[in-house]
């Protein structure tokens, strides 16, 4: 039985990196579906294919074979035999394969070949819908993000280093775009799946001090020129300078090696951290597996019980609003709707098993009643709940709140 961890999240936000790094860690196969995307975006563009043209674009997938396999450890992501990694990552290629992807004949092709990837090998899959589509049953699922102005400074350190000419704002724009047009599709939209786990990279600086690293070694290397003038100046003293000038090189060599050293430790750290979580959540999750059907029928009780006290507030909120509508406005068109709302709430929590704790005119029971108050009363006898200040609830017959009431004296 294969074992899957699928890793969701928007473009820039780490997906990429920390997969490899934990599928290299626990020998399992990472497969970037983004990459086969990629290259079937690739294939479109070569074909003259324009973004807008989507019946061109759902006749033209056809025709595209796309494989992914290793080669000496490194992943090769093959377009019709050919390997296209050094292709597939610029931004006219990001911006179809964002669009091409929505096309429900792109997505069924490639994602049958994923999932039967997933079935025969232990794998770790990284998209944008993985979890909640491709593999909905992965054992584990982690959603990763970080925020656009981070994802863009990222952006703009691969390009840059690169050579290529690119603004910080229009990337900014750019990933904004994408993120909506991904959380929006129609078809298998960005978002993360309810049981996977919430990561947040900004502060991971991934790709980020990579860029850095790079602007720090051009303008040490700016200094070296300089540093060798001031020795050819006195020939008198060239020997001393040129001394001075291979001490002062070799510190700034040890320093930027001593800060390549602690940003590499922090990247092991962070990596390690997620394995340390992952592994902890596959225990969790083969405990689980072992558990009786009565103990996973408790533990989703507690977890229900848990999302109702919660929703509690919010229908009090309602009626609050509702019994403070005054009267020559009620029948307004916003007036019946919030009824409306109110009443769909009501009907759906009953639906599931949540009923109000009967409370005015029944005698005080501990087990449902909280007693805040005691009142006097000619309508009720000594015992009896005269008020409710707040009503309680319970569901299927357990007391998720109790009812707090003031009781005659």
């Amino acid at each position: 039985m294969s074992y899957n961890i699928a890793i969701d999240g928007p473009a820039g936000a780490g997906k990429s990196t920390i997969a490899k790094a934990v599928a290299k860690r626990m020998n399992y196969i990472y497969v970037d579906t983004g990459a086969m995307y990629r290259a079937m975006a690739l294939f479109l563009l070569r074909n003259h294919v324009k973004p807008e043209e989507m019946e061109k674009i759902n006749e033209q997938c056809q025709e595209a074979d796309i494989t992914i396999r290793y080669e000496n450890g490194e992943q090769v992501v093959l377009l019709n035999g050919e390997n296209v990694n050094k292709l597939i990552r610029t931004e006219e290629v990001s911006k179809m394969a964002s669009i091409s992807s929505a096309n429900a004949n792109v997505r069924k092709k490639l994602v049958s070949l994923q999932q039967a990837l997933a079935k025969r090998e232990n794998v770790v899959m990284d998209g944008r819908d993985i979890g909640t589509c491709v593999l909905p049953s992965a054992e584990i699922k982690i959603y990763l993000t970080a925020s656009v102005e981070v994802r863009a400074k990222r952006r703009f350190g691969e390009l840059t280093a690169k050579g290529e000419q690119c603004a910080l704002a229009a990337i900014e724009a750019d990933i904004r775009d994408r993120d909506r047009r991904d959380m929006t599709r129609e078809l298998s939209p960005l978002k993360q799946a309810e049981d996977a786990v919430l990561i947040d990279t900004s502060d991971m600086d991934i790709e980020e001090a990579e860029g850095e690293e790079l602007e720090e070694e051009n303008q040490e290397g700016n200094d070296c020129p300089e540093t060798e003038e001031a020795g050819e100046a006195d020939t008198e003293d060239g020997a001393a300078d040129q001394a001075g000038s291979e001490e002062t090189t070799g510190k700034k060599l040890f320093k930027k090696k001593n800060k390549a050293d602690k940003k590499q430790d922090a990247l092991k750290q962070k990596i390690e951290e997620l394995e340390d979580r992952v592994k902890r959540q596959m225990a969790e999750f083969d405990n689980f597996r072992k558990r009786t059907d009565k103990e996973k029928t408790a533990m989703y009780e507690i977890g229900a019980k848990s999302v109702i006290e919660k929703i509690l507030p919010v229908v009090d909120n309602f009626e609050r609003g509702l019994a403070s509508v005054p009267e020559e406005e009620k029948g307004n068109g916003f007036a019946d709707g919030m009824q409306m709302i109110y009443k769909q709430l009501m009907t759906e929590l009953e639906n599931i098993g949540v009923k109000p704790i009967e409370a005015i005119g029944q005698e005080f029971d501990p087990d449902y009643h909280n007693a805040v108050m005691q009142v006097e009363s000619e309508e009720y006898e000594t015992g009896i709940v005269a008020q409710e200040l707040q009503k309680g609830y319970t569901y299927r017959d357990s007391v998720v709140r109790h009812s707090m009431v003031a009781v005659v004296s």
